[in-house]
């Protein structure tokens, strides 16, 4: 883990290392996990508009 990202200098010790692979914040992300993310995100916008609100954590009930 490093504190600053991205590193810009090149001779910064972890980028010298052979068995360190350094990657952006997003660098966990694969097609099928972030095609689901959005899917979820956009059904659940559609559920809101709809007046659904189960799946509402913070729903203030006084509106």
């Amino acid at each position: 883990m490093y504190q600053q990202e991205p590193i810009h200098d090149r001779n910064h010790p972890l980028l010298q290392r052979t068995n360190v692979l350094c990657t952006p914040h997003l660098g966990y992300v694969e097609q099928a996990g972030y095609d689901l993310y959005i899917r979820t995100a956009f059904d659940n916008a559609v559920r809101y508009f709809s007046g659904e609100r189960g799946h509402v954590l913070n729903f203030d009930t006084t509106r």
